[in-house]
């Protein structure tokens, strides 16, 4: 292959004296510079539309990344590759992040925030992760709890006072109760505050098992039993 390659460029172009690599030693090779000491990585290019939770969505791995809330409703291009994920609205670059690889997990710049959202990370206990530390201490169907409630909102952060005062119910009900409710309702099909207080002050953490739904069916002339089979 090789010696093919130096007799392709060899090879005079029909009708003159000149080859391929007449024309690199006498035009090209004074005017090549070194190659980048990095090594060159690949973008990809979307478009996305920023969500009501002023975050846009990577689909491959389901990370969203926050942006200016003014820009809510608004299309934009993401250009990303392994390292970091920039945001450009009309031309101009309104957001840049480290690239993340947690699948459904948010990173959000507090800069990017509404002022409401804001003030609530500056309360303490309503942060992300200091809620989840919080619930670590109690149990994991309590970090799986607090992790679906901040998940299922519209607005990740509005779900904070929820899940800080549904941590507080340890205080009442002992941290090991809190564990069992969570884990009682995480066989539902949603999480809540009101799900897990209801749990707590009916007793149903105490069940092993939840009950069964419906009722059994009478017995009547219609019911032939397995005899009738034989």
């Amino acid at each position: 292959m090789q010696q093919q390659l130096v007799f392709l460029n060899g090879k005079p172009y029909k009708n003159t004296p000149y080859s391929r690599h007449w024309f690199f030693e006498q035009q090209e090779r004074a005017v090549l510079k070194p190659l980048p000491p990095e090594r060159f990585i690949a973008k990809k290019v979307v478009w996305l539309t920023i969500q009501r939770n002023y975050h846009v969505q990577l689909s491959e791995n389901h990370h969203y990344y926050s942006v200016p809330y003014q820009h809510v409703g608004k299309k934009v291009k993401v250009i990303y590759d392994r390292d970091t994920v920039e945001v450009y609205l009309e031309g101009k670059r309104i957001a840049v992040h480290v690239r993340r690889g947690h699948n459904k997990a948010y990173t959000t710049l507090a800069e990017h925030m509404p002022p409401h959202h804001q003030k609530m990370q500056q309360i303490k206990g309503f942060n992300r992760d200091d809620l989840l530390t919080q619930a670590a201490r109690i149990g994991a169907s309590t970090v799986q709890a607090v992790t679906l409630m901040l998940e299922n909102s519209i607005y990740m952060e509005q779900n904070y006072k929820a899940c800080f005062g549904m941590l507080m119910l340890h205080k009442k009900y002992t941290p090991q109760r809190l564990e069992a409710a969570c884990a009682r309702a995480l066989q539902g099909t949603r999480v809540n505050y009101t799900m897990i207080k209801n749990i707590l002050e009916r007793g149903l953490d105490k069940q092993t098992q939840l009950p069964l739904s419906g009722s059994s069916i009478p017995d009547h002339n219609n019911i032939r039993g397995k005899d009738h089979y034989q």
